[in-house]
C-alpha cells in the first residue's frame, strides 16, 4: 500500500494510521513517524520523534524557505523577504549571503548574520557585467536552510 496517493500531504486516506503506531493520524502528534507513546516533552503538540528541539516548546522544526525580492538602484541592491513556515513561534534570525557563483555558497560572503529584520542592503562595488547571487537563511534553534538546488539541500557559509 502507498502513502499519500493523492500527493496532498495527508497520507493514505484509506489508512487512518499511516505510521502504524496505534494512534490515528488526526490525533497523532507525529503522523508520519511512529511515536507509540505520543511523548511530547515540551508540550508544543509535536511529538519528540518529529520535533527537532523537544526541550523548547516554541520550536519544532527548521524554518521554511524564504521568498526573496530584490531591486537594484544605482550601486545599491535592496532585498526583502517573507517566511513560508517559521517552524515555531520563537523569533527568527536571518543570514543573508552573496556569492559570485550560483552553485557555490560555501565561499559566499555574509552580508548579514543573525539579523532580526526582513530586509538587507548590498552596496558592494562590482565591475560592470558582474553577476552576483543572493540567498537568505532563516534560523531558529533547529538551524536553518538555504533551500534546495539540483534536487539536494544547498550548503553555504556559516555566518558569524
Amino acid at each position: 500500500m502507498q502513502d499519500d496517493l493523492e500527493g496532498d500531504g495527508l497520507g493514505d486516506l484509506c489508512d487512518p494510521d499511516d505510521d502504524n503506531d496505534g494512534t490515528d493520524d488526526l490525533l497523532d502528534n507525529c503522523p508520519t513517524l511512529a511515536n507509540p507513546l505520543q511523548t511530547d516533552f515540551d508540550n508544543d503538540l509535536f511529538g519528540e520523534v518529529c520535533d527537532c528541539d523537544d526541550d523548547d516548546g516554541f520550536v519544532w522544526s527548521r524554518p521554511g524557505q524564504q521568498t526573496l525580492v530584490g531591486t537594484k538602484l544605482g550601486l545599491q541592491a535592496d532585498f526583502d523577504w517573507s517566511m513560508a513556515e517559521p517552524g515555531g513561534t520563537q523569533p527568527l534570525v536571518y543570514d543573508f549571503l552573496v556569492s559570485s557563483s550560483a552553485v557555490d555558497f560555501l565561499t559566499a560572503t555574509c552580508l548579514e548574520s543573525d539579523d532580526s529584520d526582513l530586509v538587507a542592503v548590498d552596496a558592494t562595488a562590482v565591475a560592470q557585467g558582474t553577476i552576483l547571487f543572493y540567498l537568505g537563511r532563516a534560523e531558529n534553534s533547529c538551524g536553518g536552510s538555504l533551500g534546495e538546488g539540483a534536487g539536494a539541500e544547498r550548503t553555504g557559509a556559516a555566518c558569524p
